[in-house]
């Protein structure tokens, strides 16, 4: 459902995402900085991915909005440079990890991966790996 002037919280837009067991969000801040398919990650949901996806899969997307959502919590700080590396630990894994999960989330419009391409990759990503 396409939302005019991208405000979630309006009456009809609000009982769908309620009737739906999920939803995908686009995010026009997104598109701007190339990333596409421009979905917010952390204001999308999915009520039954965890009944169709394995326990590692959900565990690993899981540690990536975690890494996100920490990132996008303390952006601010990270980018007028007030946050001190090593005052918390998970913001330094956010801020080092904030890199690779960016490219990993940008997809050109030629790229194609299967789900399990997909998985692996956001796994080894997770782990240390080269993406």
């Amino acid at each position: 459902m396409l939302v005019d002037g991208d405000d979630l919280n309006e009456p009809i837009s609000d009982t769908v995402r309620g009737i739906l067991d999920g939803h995908f969000v686009l995010d026009r801040k997104l598109a701007e900085q190339g990333q596409f398919p421009a979905i917010n990650i952390l204001k999308s949901v999915s009520r039954t991915m965890n009944r169709i996806v394995s326990s590692e899969h959900q565990e690993t997307s899981q540690q990536m909005r975690s890494l996100l959502a920490t990132y996008e919590n303390n952006a601010e700080l990270i980018q007028i440079g007030a946050y001190k590396r090593g005052s918390d630990r998970s913001i330094d894994q956010a801020i080092q990890f904030h890199p690779k999960i960016q490219a990993f989330l940008k997809q050109g419009v030629y790229e194609y991966h299967t789900l399990q391409e997909s998985i692996e990759k956001m796994h080894l990503l997770l782990q240390g790996g080269h993406n």
